[in-house]
């Protein structure tokens, strides 16, 4: 008896000395940077896996931590492309809080969060055409961070005792070692130019994983999209409380390639696109109309067929030859955000040419006029880039066993949408 009881004693100490060891870990190397006890070159001060679990957890804090008075709002394009730090937001204190793989829903959480954490004066929202599919449910750590009012203290001991951040911890220590570079600025925006040697990229081969793997396959894009119009009833509330507490509110739909417009045309989605603006539209001029309601909003579209999402794609045998203004056909650079920033706060640049053609403000008077336009300007990229259109149209045909269809596109344009309630908080 005395012997198990000592077999115990010895299994539980060595249970608690491995615990400690665990926890010490993740708490010295720190990964999300949450406690910097300990910041070392080439042990953990470069956070490389900082947003690995989904950016919700280290965005929330730094929206409470950072005193910012402007938050830039969307997905991944937005992230990766809206620099905080542009000069026509000199004087403002900017963080890019945009999330990859979100949805209007998580949108909105992030703006509630920061207007009651942070003393907000100008919200920049990225209007992608996927945050408002209902396929799309929190992602990430969403659950886990201050968007979802998860308490600070209950996620970090969760943050410590997780076996992901003890993973994090390790990638963190070897990536250190080898001299990697974390991927986030400290303003939130992901800096894609630290995660490619510009040697060896191969953009066609970006271009066409891209588009199979992350948007013609999986049902959370256009695999499987669902207009959902709760989504943009959330943006009715969002401009709405801009409007009650003098938030300069700049609202954009993001600059993607034409070859992302093209795959939209070929499943049929295009219409259904269309829609979406004209109803975004709407939305935006009914913000407008009373009168002393504060600087009026502008709707700006940097989406359609123009000289920059129309750049051309280097051949598959042309590795190494950099694009300027996209990563891929979802994701542009911040060379072509900085045009965008420009255009929204109508800055001029001695070194940046803004071309006429990108960006439109949008109004329920000239919608239409401007839908045909690019209808136009679609057909146009149509004959002069034959072998694009049928690399994507081929890249549909291959998919399309994973994917809804057409038909079934065609039946939300004639619905007027889906509508379904807004995802639980987990």
């Amino acid at each position: 008896m005395r012997s198990s009881y000592r077999y115990l004693r010895i299994h539980l100490f060595l249970f608690c000395c491995g615990m400690a060891g665990f926890l010490g870990v993740n708490a010295l190397v720190d990964p999300e940077g949450r406690f910097s006890f300990l910041t070392h070159p080439q042990f953990n001060q470069e956070k490389t896996e900082l947003m690995e679990s989904g950016g919700r957890t280290s965005k929330a804090r730094a929206l409470v931590n950072g005193a910012y008075d402007t938050v830039i709002l969307g997905s991944s394009r937005t992230e990766n492309g809206i620099n905080p730090q542009h000069e026509a937001l000199a004087g403002k204190h900017a963080y890019n809080a945009a999330l990859s793989g979100s949805n209007f829903y998580e949108t909105y959480q992030v703006f509630a969060f920061a207007r009651r954490h942070t003393k907000l004066s100008t919200v920049l929202v990225g209007l992608d055409f996927l945050l408002f599919s209902s396929k799309r449910d929190v992602a990430g750590d969403f659950s886990d961070s201050g968007f979802a009012g998860r308490p600070p203290w209950l996620s970090d001991l969760h943050y410590l005792a997780s076996p992901q951040t003890f993973w994090s911890s390790w990638t963190t220590l070897q990536k250190n070692r080898s001299g990697e570079h974390a991927l986030y600025t400290d303003r939130g925006m992901r800096d894609r130019t630290r995660m490619y040697d510009p040697a060896n990229v191969n953009h066609r081969d970006l271009f066409i994983k891209i588009l199979t793997r992350d948007f013609l396959v999986s049902q959370k894009t256009y695999g499987g999209f669902v207009y959902g119009r709760d989504r943009v009833e959330l943006l009715r509330t969002l401009i709405a409380e801009c409007r009650s507490d003098g938030i300069a509110l700049y609202l954009f739909i993001p600059p993607s390639h034409a070859r992302d417009l093209e795959a939209l045309r070929a499943l049929g989605l295009y219409p259904l696109f269309e829609q979406w603006k004209r109803e975004l539209t709407q939305i935006v001029a009914e913000a407008n109309l009373p009168q002393g309601a504060g600087q009026p909003i502008t709707l700006w579209d940097f989406s359609g067929y123009s000289s920059i999402t129309t750049e051309d794609v280097p051949a598959a045998d042309e590795k190494g030859k950099a694009m300027q203004w996209y990563w891929e056909s979802s994701h542009f650079k911040k060379a072509t955000g900085d045009l965008v920033l420009d255009r929204l706060f109508n800055y001029e640049h001695a070194s940046r040419s803004l071309p006429e053609d990108f960006g439109v403000s949008l109004s329920p008077q000239k919608i239409e006029a401007h839908l045909a336009w690019e209808r136009d300007q679609q057909r146009r990229y149509r004959e002069t880039h034959p072998h694009e259109v049928a690399e994507v149209e081929a890249l549909v045909r291959i998919t399309s066993r994973f994917r809804a269809t057409p038909a079934r596109y065609s039946a939300q344009v004639a619905s007027g949408g889906v509508q379904l309630s807004q995802p639980a908080a987990h």
